[in-house]
């Protein structure tokens, strides 16, 4: 359950580094394909809150309200090829 009012001070809240992550993916084609039609690794860009992060991996989420998060997502630290803090 939620709690917590609107105006919640920041200093009540816990602050989560925002950051901008590229990593790379595993590519899937569904269905009867051709040989020569073969899937490809694709390359993706990621902007959220970093809720956790250790030797294995990364997790953040794109919204974050006082203990919760939406839909967090890890990601492997082999997958990453660059990650920035924003801020």
């Amino acid at each position: 359950a939620r709690t917590g009012a609107v105006g919640t001070s920041m200093s009540k809240k816990k602050r989560h580094q925002v950051v901008y992550v590229e990593w790379i993916d595993s590519g899937y084609k569904g269905g009867w394909n051709l040989h020569e039609t073969r899937p490809q690794v694709v390359s993706i860009r990621t902007v959220g809150y970093l809720l956790q992060e250790d030797k294995r991996q990364i997790v953040i989420s794109s919204s974050v309200h006082l203990e919760e998060s939406h839909s967090p997502m890890a990601i492997p630290k082999v997958a990453i090829v660059k990650m920035e803090k924003i801020r």
